[in-house]
């Protein structure tokens, strides 16, 4: 059943069939973000809202998603550096000249972004041009119906005349710039689009999340980079008891530093970021010394540098693990939500591997992962000789 035929006749004003299908088929992510930004600036207080606070509103929305987690908004087409989607625009231009850290708040990329604005302007204005008018096309029959490409006007015209006669979600007015022109929100949809916010993001990150994976095809976890790191948990716990007793009677070194661990004091790492892989697998974790770990961020570890003694640590764990019934019983603790993926539950579960066949097997899976993660854009870091690769 549709989620909306249980709303008819609470909100039988509202043409809610045809908004049920404003987010099918798109071309583009921007009605995703348009209609997010809109819910999340709706007051009570105000029923007209400009542009520019609504494309403020979007870009600070996939901030993270693209400066994370590098997923990428629109296509790559061969032979071009900028990405041809606007917001990503927006952000690769805004990026190298904001301050903003990793787990930042909507409220302080839109006060950033406005600190910024001579950079960005050009492209929130090319913002403005299709994307606050598509949203309402298929309450438009002439527009979504028909094979003509519109112009911007035409629309404009075309849905103001709508609004005379029918209850749209929203109409304009105009301002004194591109930006500053002014969507109006019909009062009866008002009030449905703010008693039903919780159930209509559920609905636009439903749809975000199949668009993103057709763009993203190769990249796990989508469902999960939508919102900052901060907003998800880690539960890396059951990892941190198993490595415990192996730091406190062995000496272990960091992988990037070179330093031995103390058993009192140790993060764990994923090798491959966490920005990237989405998951808590143990084969993908490994200790590592606090200090360093927390600059090292979402970058990747140079695999020829680093590849080797991260594939060291894990078969020494692994070792451990099989002659050792308390490590045993620590190493169970850590298969419900650490060890999901079938090839890496055999092969930490198989006993009696060589040095060789082990890591063989570990670095055969592990590296298709790493190379698409560098596809994708995440950078590649050599600590030891102090360069970006």
């Amino acid at each position: 059943m549709n989620i909306f035929d249980a709303e008819q006749n609470k909100y039988r004003e509202l043409d809610l069939r045809t908004f049920s299908h404003i987010l099918d088929d798109p071309s583009e992510c921007y009605k995703f973000y348009w209609l997010e930004a809109i819910l999340d600036i709706l007051t009570d207080q105000r029923d007209e809202y400009s542009f520019e606070e609504i494309i403020d509103r979007m870009i600070a929305n996939c901030w993270h998603t693209v400066t994370t987690y590098h997923l990428w908004l629109g296509p790559r087409r061969a032979g071009r550096k900028d990405p041809p989607n606007q917001l990503e625009k927006v952000i690769y231009t805004f990026e190298p000249v904001s301050t903003l850290s990793t787990g930042a708040s909507a409220e302080e990329v839109i006060e950033e972004l406005h600190r910024h604005d001579r950079e960005v302007r050009k492209y929130k204005s090319d913002l403005t041009l299709n994307v606050p008018y598509r949203l309402l096309s298929q309450f438009i029959p002439d527009i979504s119906g028909s094979d003509k490409i519109w112009g911007r006007k035409e629309i404009l015209e075309v849905i103001n005349r709508k609004g005379e006669t029918a209850l749209l979600p929203y109409t304009f007015r105009r301002g004194t710039s591109q930006l500053d022109n002014r969507i109006v929100i019909n009062a009866y949809w008002k009030h449905f689009l703010t008693e039903e916010t919780p159930i209509l993001k559920g609905w636009i990150d439903y749809h975000k999340v199949v668009f993103l994976q057709r763009r993203n095809p190769a990249v796990p976890g989508i469902i999960y980079k939508l919102k900052a790191q901060g907003d998800l948990t880690r539960d890396l716990s059951a990892v941190r008891k198993l490595w415990r007793p192996l730091i406190e009677t062995n000496v272990i070194l960091d992988i990037y530093t070179g330093r031995e661990l103390s058993p009192v004091r140790f993060d764990i790492d994923h090798f491959i970021p966490w920005s990237y892989i989405a998951n808590n697998e143990l084969w993908d974790l490994i200790p590592a010394d606090p200090s360093f770990n927390s600059s090292k961020s979402n970058t990747l570890p140079d695999w020829n540098t680093y590849a080797e003694r991260f594939l060291d640590n894990q078969y020494y764990l692994y070792t451990k693990i099989h002659s050792d019934e308390k490590m045993m019983h620590l190493f169970r603790k850590c298969t419900d939500n650490n060890l999901s993926i079938q090839w890496g539950y055999d092969l930490m579960n198989k006993p009696n591997q060589t040095h060789e066949e082990f890591c063989g097997i570990l670095s055969e899976n592990i590296k298709p992962i790493y190379d698409s993660a560098a596809r994708q854009g995440f950078r590649i870091q050599n600590w030891n000789h102090n360069t970006v690769m």
